[in-house]
């Protein structure tokens, strides 16, 4: 049986009204991809997706496009805590906006989880990319409750289910009902 996903949505909202910087003695590391440069060898804790990732984004990266996807690190003293990637809409999530982004691959070190640096990390994300996107997205399995409890933490907005699909080897969302 194929995983189902819930889908959540993050629009501008009074909660991060007059939020400066979130950061503190932590640092928000951003890395961009390249031609050459597939995995963030120095802020990855986890490797899953990130080939996949690359390959659905090749266009934009021959193209010198700054609509790449990114990966953030939460780091405090050089050492990486949590991290993520943020992906810009594209046909793999026909119901986000140009201008949207969404969240994936959200993973907190096991030393550090239970403090709350993933809800730091995305509330600092939001904040640098808010000019920039109109609406960020969450999407993550129905029974992972620790990702769905940060997405909820944050201010996203549970809007509908989905089912991942195939084509070929071209795997996209399709939204399947609204909560």
């Amino acid at each position: 049986m194929k995983s189902v996903y819930v889908v959540y949505k993050y629009e501008e909202n009074l909660t991060h009204n007059g939020i400066k910087n979130l950061l503190g003695d932590y640092d928000l590391i951003e890395w961009k991809p390249s031609m050459f440069s597939i995995v963030p060898t120095n802020i990855a804790f986890e490797k899953k997706g990130y080939i996949k990732n690359w390959i659905y984004h090749i266009p934009r990266l021959l193209s010198h496009s700054k609509n790449t996807y990114l990966v953030y690190a939460l780091a405090k003293e050089s050492e990486v805590l949590c991290q993520c990637i943020v992906t810009p809409a594209s046909i793999r999530y026909s119901f986000m906006k140009r201008h949207d982004l969404q969240f994936g691959l959200v993973f907190t070190s096991p030393r550090h989880r239970n403090k709350k640096l993933a809800n730091l990390m995305v509330n600092s994300i939001i904040n640098k990319n808010r000019k920039k996107a109109r609406s960020f997205w969450w999407i993550t399995e129905i029974d992972n409750i620790p990702s769905r409890r940060v997405a909820e933490h944050v201010g996203f907005r549970l809007i509908s289910k989905a089912k991942r699909k195939s084509l070929i080897s071209f795997s996209y969302y399709k939204l399947i009902g609204t909560e």
